[in-house]
């Protein structure tokens, strides 16, 4: 993801982290075949996603 970017894995890291201090992403699965799910307004907590009119 850095290498796309053009930025160094720590500043990778730092947005990553404060993408999800923020609620606006989440990480699904396993840490090496997982992936990010993006967060919209509606359901900024993850343990909240995919789960309507709970």
């Amino acid at each position: 993801m850095s290498a796309l970017c053009g930025m160094s894995i720590n500043s990778v890291q730092h947005h990553l982290n404060a993408l999800k201090a923020a609620g606006k992403i989440h990480h699904i699965g396993p840490t090496k075949s997982g992936r990010w799910e993006v967060l919209d307004a509606d359901n900024a907590d993850p343990r909240k996603a995919g789960r309507a009119g709970v």
